[in-house]
């Protein structure tokens, strides 16, 4: 809110980081879930982990010249591989 730093999950919150847009969407299934679904969140970051260029996501977020589109971009790549390695781990009922 006029450029002070909030929770990701406070209703003032206007902008976030990667890391502060995946907390607050999970801490919203959380109010549903009546817990914080810290397997999705660690799920989000292992696919994150082979497509980012540094060993520190703030870093990477932070990057002078990183765009939305470039985070967007990273973010579909990330789904993508997810949803593949879960198709391998699904079992056939034959």
């Amino acid at each position: 809110m006029n450029g002070f730093e909030v929770d990701p999950w406070d209703d003032a919150a206007a902008s976030w980081s990667l890391l502060g847009a995946m907390v607050a969407v999970l801490e919203r299934e959380a109010l549903f879930e009546s817990e914080l679904p810290l397997a999705e969140l660690g799920a989000a970051l292992y696919a994150l982990a082979d497509l980012i260029d540094t060993d520190s996501l703030v870093d990477w977020n932070d990057d002078p010249r990183q765009t939305q589109d470039s985070v967007v971009a990273v973010l579909d790549q990330a789904a993508a591989a997810y949803r593949d390695n879960c198709a391998v781990l699904e079992v056939s009922p034959n």
